[in-house]
C-alpha cells in the first residue's frame, strides 16, 4: 500500500469503504447535503452540486503546525450571519471554552461570475463595520483574511496560530456547497475540526422532502410538507456575555496574514461615490434590522394581507438586505411573529416582543402618517370591504374587489370573492413570505443549475431577441412605459424594489422585449442590495 500524504491515491475499494464509514452512500443526494451538514467528519461529495465556474481547490500537503507556544483557540468563521444574537458557530465556540478568533475572509474570485455587486459590496463594508461594533462590546476582535480562495487564507492562517476547531454556518448555493464540502474534507484531514451549523434558514433542505424522500418540484407542496413537520424550528438563542481573547502572541502571529476593512477595498472610490445615495436610504447592521422589524410590525403588519401587493407605500418590512448578510435571524423573527399572533388571537394588546427596546421607525417609515391616521384609513379599508360584501386579499384581482360573498348554501363552500389561496390573517401571510425565503434556498440546493438554465426544459430554447440597445433602455428605466421605467431608476437609486415590481420589470424583459433573461440576472446581481443566488 502507498503511504499516505501528498500524491497518494486510494484505491475504488478503499474509497468505497471510506463512503460506508462515513454513512454517505455513493452517488446520492447525501453527498451534496453533507457539505452543509452539521457534522465534523471527512466528504468527498457535493462536486455534484457544483456549477463549472466553483472548482473545488487542490488538496495540498499536510498543514504545518506553528512553531510558537500562542494557545489554542476556536476560530469563527463569519460570512453571510454578520451578527453576534442567534448565532449558533459563534454560541458552539463560546461553549467549547477556548479563546476565540472572529475572522471574515474576502475571497471574490473564488465566486467566478458571481462575485457580489456594486450594491452587494456597499453593503456588506458597513456591516461589518457594525460587527466590529458588536463584537467589540462582547471582548472579541474581527480579523480580515484576503486570498483567491478561502481554503488557502485559512490554511495560511493556520500555519500561523495553533486553531484547534473551525465553526461556521451554512450556506446552501452551489458555488457556497462546492468551496465548504473542500474547506471540510482538507482541514479535517490535517487535524482541524471543523463544524457547522443552521443560521440562515428555519429547517434544513434535506428536512423537508416528499413521502419518498425526493424534494418537492413546488412552492405550495414543500410550505404544505413544512408546516406539517413534527418539530418546531429551533428557538432563537441570545448573543454570549462575554468572549475569551487569544493571547497577544496569537494577535502577533496574526499581523503576517491579516488586513484592515478598509485594505479590503470592497468598493472603488468611484462606486462609493455612486453609492451616496444608498447611504441616506438604508442603515445596515443588526441594529438598523430591529428597528426597521419592530417598526413594520407596528405600522404594517396588521395590514399585511390586504396592502403587501402596494408598491405606493411602505407595504412589506424591507428586510431582505439584512437578512441577505445575516444581519437578523430568521428564527427571531418567526418567533416574534408567532408571538405577535397568539397575543392577537388572545385580544391581548402586547408590545413587539424579543426585540430592542430603542427602536424607533425607520426611513420607510418616517414619511408615513401618524397611528391615529393609520387607524382612519384601515377602519375605512375595513367599512367599505363589509359594505360591498368582498374578501380582503393580496392575490384579489382587481374587478375582483367588489364581488359579493357567496350566501350560505350557494356551492363552492363559499368560494366566490376569495382569493387563489386561504388568507391565514396578515402574521400568516407573512410567515408564508419567509417560507417563500426557504424554497429559494431550497431550489438553490437541490436544483444548483438553475442559475445557468431554466427549471423547464420546454423553456430551453427560447428565440431571444439580442438586442443590446433594448436592453440598455430596460435597465435605464428608458423604454416608455412609466411603471417599468420607475421601477428601474428606482433599483439602480435604492437597490431595492418591491417583490411586484420584480416580477413586473422581469416580465416586461423577457416576455415583451424577449431579451435574455440571463442578461437580467446580470444587472440585477450588480444593483439589487440583497442579491442571492
Amino acid at each position: 500500500m502507498p503511504p499516505k500524504g501528498r500524491g497518494a491515491r486510494r484505491s475504488p475499494r478503499q474509497r468505497q469503504n471510506k463512503n460506508k464509514k462515513s454513512g454517505i452512500p455513493a452517488g446520492s443526494a447525501a453527498n451534496a447535503a453533507n457539505a452543509a451538514a452539521p457534522t465534523t467528519t471527512t466528504t468527498t461529495a457535493a462536486a455534484a452540486a457544483a456549477p463549472p465556474t466553483a472548482a473545488a481547490a487542490p488538496t495540498a500537503a499536510a498543514l504545518p503546525r506553528p512553531n510558537s507556544n500562542n494557545g489554542e483557540v476556536s476560530v469563527v468563521w463569519f460570512r453571510r450571519d454578520l451578527r453576534t444574537d442567534d448565532n449558533p458557530a459563534l454560541n458552539a465556540a463560546v461553549a467549547a471554552g477556548r479563546p476565540i478568533l472572529p475572522i471574515f475572509i474576502w475571497e471574490p474570485e473564488e465566486q467566478g461570475q458571481f462575485q457580489p455587486g456594486r450594491g452587494s459590496r456597499w453593503w456588506l463594508n458597513r456591516s461589518l463595520a457594525r460587527l466590529e461594533d458588536d463584537l467589540k462590546a462582547i471582548g472579541a476582535r474581527l480579523a480580515y483574511l484576503r486570498g483567491t480562495t478561502a481554503l488557502r487564507a485559512l490554511r495560511s492562517l493556520f500555519a500561523r496560530v495553533d486553531v484547534k476547531e473551525l465553526f461556521f454556518n451554512n450556506l446552501y448555493d452551489a458555488v457556497s456547497l462546492a468551496r465548504d464540502c473542500s474547506v471540510k474534507e482538507t482541514l479535517n484531514n490535517e487535524g482541524v475540526t471543523v463544524t457547522t451549523f443552521n443560521a440562515d434558514l428555519l429547517y434544513e433542505p434535506w428536512e423537508v422532502l416528499g413521502s419518498g424522500g425526493e424534494p418537492f418540484h413546488t412552492f405550495e407542496a414543500f410550505w404544505s410538507r413544512m408546516q406539517c413537520l413534527s418539530y418546531a424550528p429551533r428557538r432563537p438563542e441570545s448573543a454570549p456575555a462575554r468572549i475569551a481573547l487569544p493571547s497577544s502572541d496569537v494577535f502577533d502571529a496574526l499581523r503576517e496574514v491579516a488586513c484592515t476593512r478598509d485594505e479590503l477595498a470592497l468598493l472603488t472610490e468611484d462606486e462609493d461615490r455612486c453609492t451616496e445615495s444608498l447611504s441616506a436610504r438604508w442603515r445596515p447592521g443588526g441594529h438598523g434590522a430591529r428597528r426597521i422589524f419592530e417598526s413594520f410590525c407596528r405600522h404594517a403588519l396588521e395590514s399585511f394581507s390586504w396592502e403587501r401587493a402596494k408598491v405606493d407605500i411602505a407595504s412589506t418590512s424591507q428586510l431582505s438586505p439584512h437578512m441577505h448578510y445575516g444581519e437578523i435571524s430568521v428564527r427571531r423573527i418567526y418567533y416574534a411573529v408567532k408571538d405577535l399572533e397568539y397575543a392577537a388571537a388572545r385580544n391581548e394588546t402586547r408590545g413587539v416582543t424579543a426585540l430592542s427596546e430603542e427602536a424607533e421607525p425607520p426611513a420607510p417609515y418616517d414619511e408615513m402618517d401618524d397611528a391615529s391616521t393609520l387607524a382612519v384609513r384601515r377602519r375605512r379599508v375595513h367599512e367599505d370591504a363589509r359594505r360591498t360584501g368582498c374578501r380582503l386579499g393580496d392575490d384579489t384581482p382587481a374587478g375582483m374587489a367588489n364581488m359579493p360573498r357567496t350566501p350560505a348554501g350557494a356551492g363552492s363552500h363559499h368560494t366566490a370573492g376569495k382569493p387563489a389561496r386561504e388568507v391565514e390573517g396578515p402574521h400568516g401571510e407573512y410567515l408564508r413570505c419567509l417560507g417563500l425565503r426557504e424554497w429559494s434556498r431550497y431550489l438553490s440546493f437541490f436544483y444548483p443549475f438553475t442559475h445557468q438554465r431554466s427549471l423547464l426544459s420546454q423553456l430551453r430554447a427560447v428565440p431571444w431577441n439580442y438586442d443590446q440597445n433594448l436592453f440598455h433602455r430596460w435597465k435605464t428605466g428608458a423604454t416608455g412605459y412609466p411603471l417599468v421605467d420607475a421601477a428601474m431608476r428606482q433599483l439602480w437609486s435604492t437597490g431595492w424594489l418591491h417583490n411586484r415590481m420584480r416580477m413586473v420589470v422581469a416580465s416586461f424583459l423577457v416576455k415583451h422585449l424577449l431579451l435574455p433573461w440571463q442578461w437580467g440576472l446580470r444587472h440585477f446581481w450588480e444593483s439589487q442590495l440583497d442579491a442571492d443566488l
